[in-house]
């Protein structure tokens, strides 16, 4: 069978809208141009009191925002934060043209500068109206500073009212987060285009849409039995693998972690390192494994993440392996991610690749 030598790789919530505006009262010189948000995905500053942040509401805030990404070979949190005080921000105009931030307050402290912020963004209508409710709150604006800017803001009477608030809507935070970033990775994602030959390659032989990267070449293609085609994008930094396989479905079973664990192995023997008879296989021993069920653009999907390893060798990262079954035509497709990045995050990686398997689609 074919094999790809590993060390070609080295070349390689419920939110509302409060919508924020400037008025030039007829001057001129004011305008209502503001400039375009900077800063990376996963970035998220904080806006808070020094004394809040350094309670347990900001270790509480820290716990969550900065857990670990999963799953990663070393630890990366889920978001890079940054802080200010409210001082701070204004000191520094570029410090207002970042694309996320999280503004914290106690509203209960009525001379905190980031009360004050509150009131003034909500105006005071709507913020005596919060002030009345004793529920934890949070809420969400964009293009306050800057284009293309997310803010959000949690608060509540009280610092234990306002650690409620961090613990009940972490995730719908989250996945607030990481939806304004999506368009970001998706840009970087196809800043080289769609590579039209692959997709189409893709369309024929597997019968499935898939949004293929200008920048990703044909590693391997095997197109008789279990069809497989390996997708591969090499830069100086990592190499991202993208694998799609093509299998008969015959019983439920196989939709299942231990079937994603055993077909993300069979693939490992077409991956070799500089150790002879070395192979990729999942480290399911001492490392945990994730399972999710989630829809790709109406399909069931089985997503199962953990550590890839290369036996009798020192080279590893993390995959994500998905199941996604055909009732059509009794088949089901594996598909299997994984990267290659010695020495640098792999967060950004997996969000990249996520952005292409969540084209996913079969030809109707």
């Amino acid at each position: 069978m074919p094999k790809i030598h590993m060390k070609i790789f080295f070349t390689i919530i419920g939110f509302g809208l409060i919508l924020m505006s400037c008025q030039n009262a007829g001057n001129p010189l004011v305008t209502n141009y503001k400039p375009k948000a900077i800063s990376k995905s996963n970035d998220v500053v904080v806006v808070a009191d020094p004394e809040l942040w350094k309670s347990e509401v900001g270790d509480t805030f820290r716990y969550y925002f900065e857990s670990a990404y999963p799953i990663t070979p070393s630890p990366e949190p889920i978001f890079n934060l940054r802080y200010f005080t409210t001082r701070e921000l204004t000191a520094e105009p570029l410090r207002k043209e970042l694309r996320t931030y999280c503004i914290l307050a106690d509203l209960s402290d009525t001379l905190s500068e980031t009360t004050q912020m509150i009131k003034n963004d909500y105006g005071e209508k709507k913020f005596n109206k919060i002030l009345r409710n004793d529920s934890t709150q949070t809420g969400a604006g964009r293009n306050k500073w800057a284009q293309d800017q997310l803010v959000i803001y949690m608060f509540g009477k009280g610092e234990q009212s306002l650690i409620k608030a961090i613990q009940k809507n972490f995730n719908s935070v989250t996945n607030k987060i990481h939806e304004h970033d999506a368009q970001q990775i998706k840009a970087n994602t196809y800043v080289s285009g769609r590579n039209l030959g692959l997709i189409d390659k893709i369309r024929n032989n597997f019968l499935i849409n898939v949004d293929v990267p200008g920048d990703y070449k044909e590693a391997l293609y095997m197109p008789e039995g279990d069809k497989m085609i390996w997708l591969r994008k090499d830069t100086k930094r990592a190499a991202l693998n993208l694998i799609i396989k093509k299998y008969k479905y015959t019983d439920i079973a196989q939709m299942s972690v231990a079937n994603a664990i055993e077909l993300t192995n069979d693939f490992g023997k077409y991956v070799e390192s500089e150790t002879l008879g070395s192979k990729l296989l999942v480290n399911d021993t001492d490392l945990p494994i994730l399972e999710n069920v989630k829809e790709i653009n109406g399909n069931y999907t089985l997503e199962v993440r953990g550590i890839w390893e290369m036996d009798k060798d020192f080279m590893g990262g993390p995959f994500v392996s998905y199941l996604i079954p055909d009732t059509r035509t009794n088949s089901y497709i594996f598909v299997m991610s994984f990267v290659y990045a010695p020495g640098k995050e792999k967060k950004q990686f997996l969000q990249e690749m996520e952005i292409v398997v969540n084209s996913f689609g079969f030809l109707k």
